[in-house]
């Protein structure tokens, strides 16, 4: 991922399109929460993202799972890598997107596995993946 001032400028601002997060279970080795956001029309990340027919941003869709990592670990992180990711379903302005996240904890590092769906239709799934996160020295 890119660190941007554009990119840092959209990132900062999915915080403002979270409707609800929250920690479904945790233990000293592992923790699983959802999130669910709506990125309505306005939503930078729609710009040029195609003319006429906005789609979300894959780069957003994994902006989400880091951001909703950083939450529940109450810590910035950087993106080490995304493996197996399959995107598989556009997200249009206004659709809410969940976000499950279990992550398993190391001292350096963060992996776990992710799903988008959309839960207004029927949990249509979005995208699926594996992340690995590191805490940003930043």
């Amino acid at each position: 991922m890119t660190d941007s001032a554009e990119y840092k400028s959209l990132y900062s601002s999915l915080t403002n399109y979270c409707l609800a997060w929250e920690v479904v279970s945790r233990s000293a080795e592992q923790i699983t929460a959802s999130a669910l956001f709506q990125f309505d029309q306005g939503f930078t990340g729609f710009a040029g993202h195609f003319p006429n027919k906005p789609i979300l941003p894959a780069i957003v869709q994994l902006g989400v799972v880091r951001r909703l990592a950083e939450w529940v670990c109450d810590q910035k992180l950087q993106a080490g890598a995304y493996r197996k990711v399959k995107f598989k379903a556009a997200v249009m302005p206004r659709e809410k997107i969940s976000v499950d996240l279990s992550l398993t904890l190391a001292p350096d590092l963060l992996q776990g596995r992710f799903t988008l769906y959309k839960p207004d239709s029927d949990g249509e799934i979005v995208a699926v993946g594996n992340c690995k996160l590191q805490p940003s020295n930043k």
